[in-house]
């Protein structure tokens, strides 16, 4: 509210510093074994799946702007590959907090990234027939493990995903009213 953010908790602080070190790896910084030492041990469970997808990335930590509805919409993509979107994930639990590929398909941020990345593509003339939603996931508690989870979309799912947001948003701004 104002502006004002919240402070970060721990997760969310160990989660933003394993970002800074993915980034870094991937723009070609030498990591050095000086740092946050969970960051570094959750870095050295996700390297061999960021060594993967380094081929295909397009862009990192991308700033997203949309106006959906007459509401803009600002965001920041973790990855842009060669098919799609990539976003990095901690979590305590992959079992029970990971998404699905049908729960990515249909996840409000990854259908706003999908729908930009498409928009600026088909701009461009490089639009796909189909996009890659991804998320990574580094599983923080218990045994640490990395785990890639990605799903197929079209374009035209892309759009029924926006109408959606559309409507959404459209009930905010008549409870807002």
């Amino acid at each position: 509210v104002q502006g004002i953010r919240e402070p970060e908790s721990p997760s969310q602080a160990q989660g933003t510093r394993l970002h800074s070190l993915i980034e870094k790896y991937i723009e070609g910084e030498r990591l050095t074994p000086f740092g946050p030492a969970d960051a570094l041990k959750l870095f050295l469970a996700v390297k061999p799946l960021v060594d993967a997808i380094i081929p295909d990335v397009v862009a990192t930590e991308h700033n997203m702007q949309l106006l959906v509805d007459g509401v803009e919409i600002n965001g920041r993509l973790d990855v842009e590959t060669k098919t799609g979107v990539l976003d990095w994930k901690t979590t305590s639990d992959f079992k029970q907090y990971a998404k699905t590929p049908g729960q990515l398909r249909t996840a409000t941020p990854m259908i706003l990234y999908g729908s930009w990345v498409h928009k600026r593509r088909k701009e461009a003339g490089t639009a796909l027939p189909v996009y890659d939603l991804e998320h990574v996931y580094v599983q923080t508690r218990g045994r640490i493990f990395a785990e890639r989870v990605s799903a197929k979309i079209t374009p035209a799912m892309l759009d029924a995903g926006m109408e959606r947001i559309i409507s959404l948003i459209d009930r905010m701004k008549t409870a807002a009213g």
